[in-house]
C-alpha cells in the first residue's frame, strides 16, 4: 500500500474494477494525499458506482459506512493496546500504577497519525460534497483529469463561507413552501426549469415534468431508473448543452420502454408545436446520453406499440411524481 500512497493518481482510472475500487478507499488509498487527488478519487468513484447501475445515494452510504468501519476498527486498536497493555502491565508485570498508564501513549501517538490534519480536512470535504447535492453535481459535472477545473471547483470549497453561504441562504428562502420541506434536488429543479431549452422549444418546466417518471424509484418496476443526480446531469447534458462525462446507466434498464417514452417525447413535442417529428434527432437524444442504446437498432425499433401505457403510469404513480409541486408553487 505504500505505492499507493505515494503514487495515488496511478492507481485512479474510470476503467478500474468495481472491488478495486471498494478495497483502495478502505485502504485509504486517497485519503491522505492532496485535495486534488482525494477529489478526482471522488470523480472517478461516482463513474464507477454509475457503470454498476448504483444510485448517488447508495455512492454517499458506501463513504458514510467506510469512514463509520474505519473510525470503528481504530476505536478497538484503542481498547486492545491501551487497555490491554494497560492490564497486562499491571496485573502480569506488576508494574506500577503510573508506569503501567503508559500503555495508552501508543494509542494516542496512533490516533494523531491516523487523522492528521490534512486526512481530517479531506475527510470533511468529502463529508460535505456527499452531504450537499448542489457540490455533489458541480463535482461529477467537471471533466475527468482536467486540473484546472478542479481547482476552480477548490477554490469555491475553500471560499465557502461566500459562495456556499450565499447558496445557503438562498436555499434557506426556499427551505419550505407551504409549510413542506425542500429538497437540494428540488432547489436545483426549480433552477434548471427557469432556463432556456437548447434542445427544441418545450419549457423545461414540461421537459422536466415529461421525464420525472424515469426519476422516481416507486415506479421502477415500470419505467427505467437514474439517481437524481443523474437526472439532473441528464438534464443539463441534453436540454442546457452542458458536456457529458460518461453516458449515464439506467437501473432496471427496459430498452423498449426507454425507447417509448422518448418516443413520445418527441410525438409530445410535435403535438404542442415545439418542434417537428424528427426520428434521428431524438433518437440521438437517447443514445447520446444513455448507455446501451446503439443508434441503428434504435432507430429500427424507435416507436410506440402502447399509447395508453405511459400516461397510465403517470396515473398510477402520480403521488410519487411530486418534483413539480415545489416548482409550480414558486
Amino acid at each position: 500500500m505504500g505505492i499507493l500512497k505515494r503514487n495515488p493518481d496511478k492507481t485512479l482510472s474510470p476503467e478500474m474494477g468495481y472491488w478495486k475500487y471498494l478495497l483502495f478507499e478502505y485502504f485509504g488509498a486517497y485519503d491522505d494525499g492532496g485535495l486534488e487527488t482525494r477529489l478526482k478519487a471522488l470523480q472517478v468513484g461516482w463513474l464507477i458506482f454509475s457503470r454498476e447501475g448504483k444510485a448517488a445515494y447508495e455512492f454517499a452510504e458506501f463513504h458514510k459506512n467506510k469512514r463509520r468501519v474505519l473510525g470503528d476498527v481504530l476505536k478497538y486498536l484503542y481498547v486492545i493496546i491501551g487497555l490491554g497493555g494497560f492490564v497486562l502491565l499491571l496485573y502480569v508485570f506488576n508494574a506500577p500504577f503510573f508506569f503501567a498508564l503508559l500503555a495508552f501513549v501508543p494509542p494516542i501517538i496512533i490516533h494523531l497519525l491516523a487523522y492528521k490534519p490534512r486526512l481530517k480536512r479531506n475527510l470533511r470535504h468529502v463529508a460535505h460534497i456527499l452531504d450537499n447535492n448542489q457540490r455533489f453535481t458541480q463535482l461529477i459535472n467537471l471533466p475527468v483529469g482536467d486540473p484546472a477545473e478542479l481547482r476552480a471547483f477548490i477554490e469555491s470549497l475553500k471560499i465557502g463561507s461566500k459562495d456556499a453561504g450565499e447558496k445557503r441562504n438562498d436555499g434557506e428562502a426556499y427551505e419550505t413552501v407551504s409549510g413542506v420541506p425542500i429538497s437540494d434536488f428540488q432547489v436545483q429543479l426549480r433552477e434548471i426549469s427557469k432556463r432556456e431549452n437548447q434542445f427544441n422549444q418545450m419549457p423545461m418546466l414540461e421537459v422536466i415534468d415529461f421525464f420525472n417518471v424515469m426519476c422516481c424509484p416507486a415506479c421502477s418496476k415500470e419505467v427505467p431508473q437514474m439517481s437524481e443526480a443523474d437526472f439532473l446531469l441528464f438534464l443539463k447534458s441534453a436540454f442546457l448543452r452542458h458536456p457529458l462525462p460518461k453516458k449515464i446507466v439506467l437501473k432496471n434498464k427496459k430498452p423498449v420502454i426507454t425507447r417509448m417514452i422518448f418516443h413520445q417525447f418527441m410525438l409530445a413535442s410535435y403535438d404542442k408545436h415545439h418542434d417537428r417529428k424528427d426520428i434521428p434527432k431524438y433518437a440521438t437524444l437517447l443514445c447520446d446520453h444513455f448507455e446501451g442504446f446503439e443508434f441503428e437498432k434504435t432507430i429500427r425499433n424507435f416507436r410506440t406499440d402502447d399509447n395508453q401505457l405511459l400516461e397510465k403510469i403517470r396515473n398510477d404513480y402520480k403521488s410519487h411524481l411530486h418534483f413539480l409541486r415545489y416548482l409550480q408553487s414558486s
